[in-house]
């Protein structure tokens, strides 16, 4: 209650809320370090993310209180689910709790169906039950990724969340076919219900203010969180949509007589998915603006920015920090502006804060640095000020003045602040990605095996997850069509899928890096076979395929190491780092044409 009346009732105008966000002056004496909510939170993000139907005219900017726009969200819930997750035959689930009431729902008397087509065993095409089937299979598919959410966190495995979690998933994904379930969205929808379910309340009939309880009612928990779930995707769906979407512009008609077509061949630009540009966005505009020299380090390493960029993006940096210092980076996200242009700029100051460990690091020390995010400073004294709040203070300077000169400052500012030196380190010779001219002068530069002294976990959850989920690893090259292929859910099948298509993606995405096209790493030797040195050794047929074999092999096992579940203490834990390496030198073999023999000790 006294949450709600700071927001609605002091008569703060709604900039100053937004501000007091910001700058860490709301909610701070109600922060609990043993939960990483804090109360009132989710009242909150109704205020900034529930839109309340036509914009009102208001000259003093005076926040209103969301409820109408709350009570119909909540009944939209209520009749979407119990219609998508009612059977063809009417029934629902057994103790199927329609949301809003405490009593399991009562089946209805039967209504006459055509049988020969409402059947589960019929086998019309228009049978409703072969959609049904369909559905359960996806539910199966989405409580195992809710099973795993947040495992250091006890409330997540409860039961009932799960299950709710699970509903709203699906309700979402049946309602946005464009897009669907994807892997991620319940690490966005978790923290969403638990800071809904943080601030609800009782139906008690003692409560004297009736609006606080009615926007807080524990009934509506799901419904609640489904609102706001919904208006997130609204800003970060894009980055989740994985399928190009269907031409608008049809074909001119023959016989034409105005038609503008110019003689020629016609220019076909591949699909590139949105969160691919948007992390090219990123590195080659927004970061070579502000910081020339990281730029040019990480650009002349061969990082490609979707290695990290789809994980900081997609999961909204729940992976990169704490869970508490997180959820503070999306109070500020979400009071910034209903776009989520903020996020963009936080990678940006992610980046300026780890400039020291990156600069002088070679490809592997740079991944390895971006994977396994270090979020807290490295400065020799205590930080004189919250690291998480001048982050996102630090990211909206950058929007609102993206300038060589406000990166300086920035970098001024964590040494003042957070002790991390201007001084570089001394750069040792930096080991980047072959490249195909460095190739056909015959120079080699593997990335060597990280060593076993890794940098030491802050926090054991974010740091195990130090490679990435799949779509991040096999981003050079396969980024685009990686979910298409079914990487996420049948990995064996994408090591079948690369050796059958490897000439066809040899001769059809040779593309530079960072460029506006497909970005992808060059799969073959680029040049004329005229140009390979007199007497250079061919390969037999014979030799050729046991070469393959042993990828082929290598391969197997790298995505048998990847494929374990990050959460469970397994031996292929602790080899995902030898994993990534053997990755690398696959790809540099089969780069390398020249190439003939292998070490074997580097493929497994």
């Amino acid at each position: 209650r006294n949450a709600y009346d700071q927001l609605f009732h002091s008569g703060i105008p709604l900039s100053k809320i937004r501000d007091a966000v910001i700058g860490d002056r709301l909610f701070s004496s109600s922060r609990d370090p043993a939960v990483f909510s804090v109360v009132g939170r989710s009242i909150l993000w109704k205020l900034f993310l529930i839109r309340q139907g036509p914009l009102k005219t208001s000259t003093h900017d005076d926040p209103q209180s969301p409820l109408l726009a709350v009570r119909a969200a909540r009944g939209s819930y209520r009749s979407l689910l119990v219609d998508k997750l009612r059977a063809p035959d009417g029934s629902l689930e057994d103790g199927f709790i329609v949301p809003g009431t405490t009593e399991p729902h009562r089946r209805h008397e039967d209504t006459p169906v055509n049988l020969e087509m409402n059947n589960p065993l019929s086998l019309h095409e228009d049978n409703p039950w072969r959609q049904w089937f369909t559905n359960v299979e996806l539910r199966k598919t989405i409580l195992q990724d809710v099973e795993r959410t947040f495992p250091e966190v006890e409330y997540f495995r409860t039961l009932e969340v799960q299950h709710q979690l699970t509903n709203i998933l699906f309700l979402y994904c049946v309602t946005h076919p464009d897009i669907g379930y994807r892997q991620g969205m319940h690490e966005i929808l978790a923290p969403i219900y638990f800071a809904v379910d943080y601030d609800s309340i009782d139906e008690d009939p003692g409560t004297s203010n009736l609006e606080t309880k009615e926007l807080c009612s524990r009934l509506w928990v799901a419904a609640d969180a489904w609102r706001l779930f919904e208006s997130v995707m609204d800003g970060i769906g894009k980055w989740y949509e994985w399928r190009e979407p269907p031409s608008t512009s049809g074909a001119q008609p023959l016989g034409n007589g105005n038609s503008s077509a110019q003689p020629g061949p016609i220019e076909l630009k591949p699909y590139v998915a949105p969160i691919v540009h948007e992390c090219n966005r990123i590195h080659s505009t927004q970061l070579r603006t502000v910081d020339p020299l990281l730029y040019q380090r990480l650009q002349s390493a061969g990082i490609e920015p979707q290695l990290y960029g789809i994980r900081w993006l997609r999961l909204m940096f729940t992976r990169e920090f704490p869970l508490r210092d997180a959820l503070i980076l999306w109070d500020g996200i979400f009071a910034s502006s209903l776009k989520f242009d903020t996020m963009p700029w936080i990678c940006v100051s992610m980046l300026l804060r780890i400039r020291n460990e990156l600069i002088p690091s070679d490809y592997t020390g740079q991944l390895t640095a971006l994977l396994r995010y270090n979020a807290q400073p490295d400065g020799q004294h205590t930080p004189t000020t919250n690291p998480i709040f001048l982050l996102l203070q630090q990211a909206l300077e950058l929007q609102l003045a993206p300038t060589p000169a406000t990166g300086a400052n920035i970098v001024m500012q964590n040494r003042n602040l957070l002790s991390i030196s201007v001084d570089v380190p001394e750069s040792p010779v930096l080991s980047s990605r072959p490249s195909p001219a460095h190739r056909a002068k015959g120079s080699q530069s593997l990335p060597r095996r990280p060593s076993s002294q890794a940098q030491d976990s802050n926090h054991s959850r974010h740091r195990s997850f130090q490679t990435g989920g799949l779509p991040e690893l096999f981003a050079k090259g396969l980024v685009e069509r990686g979910e298409s292929l079914g990487i996420n859910k049948t990995l064996m099948n994408a090591v079948t899928e690369l050796r059958r298509n490897l000439p066809d993606l040899a001769s059809g995405l040779r593309s530079p890096p960072f460029s506006d096209g497909l970005t992808s790493y060059p799969l073959t030797q680029e040049g004329n076979l005229e140009d390979r040195p007199p007497g250079s050794p061919s390969m037999s047929s014979d030799g050729f395929h046991m070469r393959n074999r042993k990828l082929g092999e290598s391969l197997s096992w790298v995505l048998d190491v990847l494929q374990a579940d990050p959460v469970e203490q397994s031996p292929d834990q602790k080899r995902r780092p030898e994993a990534l390496q053997a990755l690398a030198y696959v790809r540099d073999i089969l780069l390398d044409s020249d190439s003939h023999e292998l070490d074997e000790n580097r493929l497994f």
